[in-house]
């Protein structure tokens, strides 16, 4: 067939050429090696080149090729109009019998011969199709013993705490290590100081923010992007800020496994213990806050409200995810007008379903900000109110703890009378006036159980009857007044976010008035842990925030 080929007629031809791995280069099997010798022979015997498809680095037996797969697409829907296929060699075309089999078919049905330079493909069709199925069966079992040898190589290696290849995780370097065997030099991951400095930015801007507020992937990628903090010399994107706070390398784990292509070999993650630069419990603090921001569906009205009220905890502007409308529940979000001229904080149903949805009046941002924050300064962020709940709570929370002390020596009593039971029965055993049985084994067990419920009431007892609060005095509360004022009139708008957070619950719009509400306990525990002598005047409870 090649030689039918070449003496009598003038074709239409597809080149298709393939490497799988970069030693090919040197057995002459480079792409341009064999584009060139393709494209010499096409010349020579007049045939024309309509389309070349290519793949590098992709493997014909396991790999994902997408210039083989475009081919074979191109012809089925009749996007390319050729009468050949040539490649340099039957094992640059496939070393997987299956996917042989399947394209030769559509070759078949659209005309299509296959042409190869280097083997002699009889011209006769049945003596062809047997000898591509014998060099078939020959380079799929070639490829396999391959893939096996490279796979328990690999295995081996990853075993050793050895670098596997591939592409080195940011913030660390492959570094060699000392030949001793005099075999293949292998190398190991070291931390790269400057890129590790990045990722734990990320890590901290993700579970921290800057001022108490964390930040979402996109801001993060926004944050590094604005500082000229690039990776790689490429901008940051949402997905690799992702990957950066999923992959378990950075808490000490590199995971080798999870894209083998041999699993009949080896299907177990082997773990490679790497340099850590993110400690346990701050990437899976990450990976908790992930799973739980990830998308889910839900049809749930409230579930979606605390879903969006979440998301507006975490926005920039200061009173989204706080201000909710009083009549439907909803937050109060950014909206704009005339071009982002104006800024206006509007019910969410008014912006995504209709005006006529809700009655909440619509604010200027600017105005409903600082009307917020000076009522704030002025009624709740002073010396006199503090004192004032301060008095009061103390009052009521010592007497609580009286009634709880009451109520705890109840329980005491009751689980002595419980405890008497068992030494008894444990005594009349140890005598031999009992004999263990079955019976005796589940009175034992109904009264562990007793017990360890009465320990648990007892237990949040104790927890209640703790007062929740420091003794502080009037240099404390100033202290903390102080501060909080820097910060409300300071400009700095993620740390004015962090201190409403802190201590305000939610602020509701009607159509006539605000009503702000918040924990009085909450706001005195964060006066209790301010720190006197505070840099820059900032009240300790934004730090608590991080």
């Amino acid at each position: 067939m090649n030689n039918l080929i070449n003496a009598l007629q003038i074709l239409r031809i597809a080149i298709y050429i393939r490497v799988s791995t970069s030693m090919q280069v040197k057995d002459n099997l480079s792409l341009e090696d064999q584009l060139n010798s393709l494209t010499k022979w096409a010349e020579e015997n007049g045939h024309e080149i309509i389309k070349v498809y290519e793949d590098a680095g992709s493997s014909a037996f396991k790999g994902v090729r997408n210039g083989f797969e475009n081919l074979l697409s191109d012809i089925t829907n009749k996007k390319i109009k050729i009468d050949c296929v040539a490649v340099y060699d039957t094992s640059r075309f496939s070393r997987n019998e299956y996917n042989r089999l399947r394209a030769e078919n559509i070759f078949e049905n659209n005309n299509i011969r296959l042409y190869s330079l280097i083997d002699c493909i009889p011209e006769d069709p049945d003596s062809a199709r047997l000898y591509k199925a014998l060099t078939g069966a020959f380079n799929e079992e070639f490829s396999r013993k391959n893939s096996k040898k490279s796979a328990l190589k690999l295995n081996d290696a990853a075993k050793q705490g050895f670098f596997t290849g591939g592409t080195v995780p940011f913030g660390y370097q492959s570094v060699p290590v000392p030949n001793t065997t005099g075999g293949k030099q292998r190398k190991t991951l070291q931390i790269y100081p400057e890129n590790a400095k990045i990722v734990k930015k990320i890590f901290s801007l993700y579970l921290a923010g800057e001022y108490g507020l964390t930040y979402g992937v996109k801001r993060i990628a926004s944050y590094l992007n604005e500082k000229n903090i690039l990776k790689n010399n490429k901008p940051w994107t949402e997905n690799s800020v992702h990957l950066i706070l999923n992959n378990p390398i950075y808490m000490g784990k590199r995971e080798f496994g999870h894209n083998r292509i041999r699993k009949d070999l080896h299907d177990e993650i082997i773990i490679i213990p790497t340099p850590v630069i993110i400690s346990k419990e701050n990437f899976q603090l990450a990976q908790k806050t992930l799973r739980s921001k990830a998308p889910q569906i839900n049809t749930n009205k409230s579930s979606v409200n605390n879903e969006c009220q979440d998301k507006g905890l975490q926005s920039p502007k200061l009173l989204t995810g706080l201000l909710k409308c009083a009549k439907c529940g909803c937050n109060l979000v950014m909206n704009y007008g005339k071009s982002g001229q104006y800024e206006y904080y509007k019910c969410r149903d008014k912006i995504k379903q209709s005006i006529k949805v809700c009655n909440c009046p619509t604010f200027p941002k600017k105005k409903i900000e600082d009307a917020i924050t000076n009522s704030l300064k002025g009624f709740v962020f002073n010396s006199s109110y503090i004192n004032s709940i301060y008095d009061e709570i103390k009052i009521t929370l010592t007497q609580k703890k009286k009634d709880n002390s009451l109520e705890k020596a109840s329980l005491q009593h009751k689980w002595n009378a419980v405890d008497r039971q068992v030494s008894k029965l444990f005594s009349d055993i140890a005598e031999e006036k009992l004999e263990m049985s079955s019976m005796i084994s589940r009175h034992l067990k109904v009264y562990e159980e007793r017990l360890n419920s009465l320990q648990k009431d007892i237990d949040d007892l104790d927890r209640r009857s703790r007062l929740p609060l420091m003794n502080f005095g009037k240099h404390q509360i100033d202290n903390f007044v102080s501060a909080c004022e820097k910060v409300l009139l300071g400009g700095n708008t993620e740390a004015t976010k962090a201190l409403l957070m802190a201590t305000v619950k939610d602020i509701k719009v009607y159509e006539d008035k605000i009503d702000i509400t918040g924990g009085n306990l909450k706001l005195l525990a964060n006066v209790a842990n301010n720190k006197a002598g505070n840099p820059s005047g900032v009240p300790s409870l934004i730090s608590m925030w991080r």
